[in-house]
């Protein structure tokens, strides 16, 4: 991996992968950042050993869902709480789309059906932008010119 690279954990809700998957892989490719399909306890264990993570998620059927509701959607509102995962969800189900997370800057949602491209931009872009803001300097700039008394 290079070092301009970025990860993107894909939390799987069934245990195959869907065909989506290839052609957001390939579409995030584009843009410099690596998607890696993880279940739930993987992903935990790896939000333990790192401050910080992207997780993306796609829930496209009424088993995913409940599987979503019943399983995961506790822990990642936890983790996003404590400001450890930032979540990327792609869903036809407004229900998903919770309003207290959603004023956080950890949280973005869209609604399917959405092209993947248009998709993936919009991840690939609030990811950069995330990071960025990561590294910036809160305190400002000092002043160039001074004022003599």
């Amino acid at each position: 991996m290079k070092n301009g690279d970025q990860w993107v954990f894909y939390l799987k809700l069934t245990k195959e992968l869907p065909r989506e998957y290839f052609a957001i892989d390939q579409e995030l490719k584009k843009s410099g950042k690596m998607l890696i399909p993880v279940g739930l306890k993987t992903l935990l264990d790896h939000v333990k050993k790192n401050s910080s993570c992207h997780v993306m998620i796609l829930v496209r059927s009424i088993k995913e869902y409940q599987f979503f509701a019943n399983k995961i959607k506790k822990s990642m509102k936890y983790l996003m709480m404590s400001r450890r995962v930032h979540l990327y969800i792609a869903s036809s189900f407004s229900t998903i789309n919770d309003p207290a997370i959603m004023r956080r800057d950890y949280y973005y949602f869209a609604k399917l059906p959405i092209e993947i491209k248009k998709f993936t931009t919009a991840v690939a872009h609030e990811i950069d932008r995330k990071e960025t803001s990561m590294l910036k300097w809160p305190g400002g700039i000092r002043p160039r010119m001074s004022i003599a008394s």
